[in-house]
């Protein structure tokens, strides 16, 4: 099951390139890459300079939080600080809890439970904080949308600063004061902040905003804003990459116990500092905590500054990470499952899987990697007694939270956006919850969207040096909004292919076009995946990098996708998605019939290929790749595959399912009587 996906190679204007150039001294190759993103050299500045962060008072409520604080402090109040269970919630809530503690005040550090308390202010965690004697209550990275949670905090006597950075509703809660850039009143030039970037900005108010100050708060803070900032995987564009530059620094210096131990105790200090090792090593283990235990223990790592106990709950967090992959892994295996018993289920539109025993927690992650494998949006369901909570994620333009809206009359909570959302619903509305979902889908989609890559720059091997990638490092940090270059090799031979990482990862030796060999690393990939053989010509699309061993630099190259050389990918896209079609039953328009039928010569060619290699996976892709010098259609293989098994010509070998192999002394039948060709043909003279 690989995937593949559309590739759009970014195209660039040489006259902007050269002018990139000539203002920022810039290399060709980097100058292409920004010309290629659009970026022109009176915009580059904000990429490629750093800038000061704005004015904190810029944001609508910020004076007025800053005088409900400072009341509390005048007045010894105590404050709680309320944050989330992931790592912009964790960081923004020490952040803030140690900026207020070394004022002298008396905070309460609080987070809810992923599991019991769920997402933001409630009134049993209400109800906690005012036993426990508080006064005032900050929230950071929510809030926004706690508007009977602001009335209840309200008639109890307490009183509410809310900071968040996501989209606000129509309706303002209640409160002191609600800082968030996305108000619709709020002018400040810069919407982009993490919610631990907003938490940051209230700090820098709390101190009086002059550039001294700004250098000592960042110089104080920035490690765990940069965590949380890249953490939360908002663009890394303007003054995000001021906080992920200053941060990245502070913390290869770091003197909290707790964020070294970590480092140590993950390896992430043995690796090159960068935004995605901090997205790939650190994150990962702080949101851990909170998606299989509690947050709190990863709070409690960030603060602490007792180097054995730092060390005791940095071996904790990374084994919660550990056990967290193993529940992924078991997710998995438990849908490969499911969809082995229920092929038709990835002929949808839509893939929707529930599944006891899955952990709410890590859904979110396992749907991504569906998406990833299946190429369609993924919705799946942990049921629990009789409750079902999901997690959603979508790909192209396919608007998730659309199709809650619509399913919103079986849904008991839902919210998100077009690519990630969330829900919650009773188990025995699962199947009316996928009925109306893919209800939606069918009527806003005749053919859904595919997955794409944005190739920024096609290489040959002589670009790939060792200076060519170091200059690129210009454009660090990256993420969203500013990803790593993608580059594309066009035509090169899989040379071979080797597992590593215990078979959880592939090393694949290629000889591109002009000979040169090079080495490639696929992470993730398997080799029971992997639809290619030694010898197969392929186009490759990855990313490039420096590895260092024993003071010597070598370009890595790590890949991301992988396609046949000479792929028609609007014919294969196209021919895909009309089987689909096909499959759910659906009328096909006259050109797609036309697209859809098998030719006899594609029967005898799908034939002598099955009976010549005796046993092959069923996988449609892999099918494809291999007959793909036969120029078979998508569609008119599939269908070829199911005529041949409707007449008993090739069967699944017992015990060997996903496998399929031609029937021994097969009988001779007319291939024009099959009921699945006869349908097709008198659907096409019905429309």
């Amino acid at each position: 099951m690989l995937g593949m996906k559309r590739w759009r190679v970014r195209t660039f204007d040489r006259a902007a390139a050269e002018e990139l150039m000539r203002c920022y001294q810039l290399p060709r190759t980097v100058a292409e890459v920004l010309a290629a993103r659009g970026i022109s050299a009176g915009d580059a500045g904000a990429l490629l300079e750093e800038r000061p962060l704005p004015d904190p008072f810029e944001m609508v409520d910020m004076d007025a939080a800053v005088s409900r604080i400072r009341r509390a402090l005048a007045m010894e109040e105590r404050i709680a600080v309320y944050g989330d269970y992931d790592a912009d919630g964790v960081t923004a809530s020490v952040m803030l809890c140690g900026y207020l503690e070394s004022l002298g005040a008396d905070v309460l550090l609080t987070i809810p439970e992923r599991e019991g308390d769920g997402y933001g202010l409630s009134r049993s965690m209400i109800d906690l904080m005012h036993r426990a004697g508080v006064n005032l209550v900050i929230t950071v990275d929510n809030g926004i949308s706690a508007l009977e949670e602001a009335r209840y905090l309200a008639e109890l006597g307490m009183g509410l600063v809310v900071t968040d950075h996501h989209q606000p509703h129509d309706t303002l809660p209640e409160a002191d004061a609600v800082v968030d850039p996305h108000r619709a009143d709020c002018p400040s030039r810069f919407k982009d902040f993490a919610g631990v970037g907003v938490a940051l900005q209230l700090i820098r108010a709390l101190e009086g905003d002059t550039e001294a100050q700004e250098d000592l708060v960042l110089d104080c803070y920035a490690d765990l804003a940069a965590l949380g900032t890249i953490g939360d995987v908002v663009p890394l564009v303007g003054e995000n990459r001021t906080i992920a530059r200053r941060g990245l620094a502070r913390i290869a210096e770091t003197d909290r116990e707790g964020l070294r131990a970590l480092g140590e105790v993950s390896g992430f200090f043995s690796r090159p500092l960068t935004a995605e090792s901090v997205a790939f090593i650190l994150v990962p283990r702080l949101n851990a905590a909170g998606r299989i235990a509690s947050a709190r223990d990863a709070a409690e790592l960030l603060m602490c500054d007792e180097p054995e106990r730092a060390r005791e709950l940095a071996e904790q967090v990374c084994a919660l990470n550990q056990k967290r992959q193993a529940m992924e892994k078991g997710i998995l295996e438990s849908i490969e499952a499911q969809l082995a018993a229920h092929p038709d289920k990835l002929r949808e539109r839509v893939l929707i899987l529930a599944g006891e025993g899955w952990h709410p927690g890590v859904i979110g992650i396992v749907a991504s990697r569906m998406v990833e494998r299946c190429g369609k949006p993924c919705i799946l369901l942990a049921i629990e007694g009789e409750t079902a909570r999901g997690s959603g994620r979508s790909l192209g333009d396919f608007p998730l939270h659309k199709l809650l809206s619509y399913a919103a009359p079986v849904l008991q909570k839902y919210g998100g956006h077009a690519m990630a959302a969330g829900l919650t619903l009773a188990r025995d509305q699962i199947d009316t919850f996928t009925r109306l979902a893919l209800d939606y889908a069918a009527q806003a989609y005749d053919i859904m969207p595919d997955g794409t890559l944005e190739i920024d720059r096609e290489m040959t091997a002589g670009d790939l040096t060792v200076e060519a990638v170091r200059r690129m490092g210009v454009l660090e940090p990256y993420g969203a909004g500013n990803p790593a270059p993608l580059f594309a090799i066009r035509d090169a031979m899989l040379a071979a292919v080797r597992e590593i990482g215990g078979g959880k990862h592939l090393r694949l030796t290629l000889h591109t076009a002009e000979g040169v060999p090079l080495t490639a690393v696929w992470f993730g990939m398997t080799a029971a995946r992997l639809p290619f053989r030694p010898g197969a010509r392929v186009d490759v699309a990855f990313a490039a990098e420096l590895n260092e061993w024993e003071g010597k630099q070598t370009v890595s190259i790590q890949v991301k996708d992988m396609r046949p050389s000479g792929l028609d990918e609007t014919m294969f896209f196209t021919s895909r998605r009309i089987y689909e079609k096909i499959q759910r039953g659906e009328a096909l328009r006259e050109s797609q019939r036309a697209e859809a039928l098998p030719t006899r010569e594609d029967f005898a060619a799908v034939y002598r290929y099955l009976r010549d290699q005796r046993e092959v996976p069923a996988e449609g892709e892999r099918l494809f790749i291999e007959l793909l010098p036969k120029g078979i259609r998508y569609c008119r293989l599939m269908l070829a595959l199911d005529v041949l098994r409707e007449f008993g010509l090739i069967y699944t070998p017992e015990g060997r399912p996903g496998m399929i192999a031609v029937t021994p002394r097969p009988p001779r039948v007319d291939l024009t009587q099959s009921t699945i060709l006869r349908r097709l043909s008198r659907d096409g003279e019905e429309g």
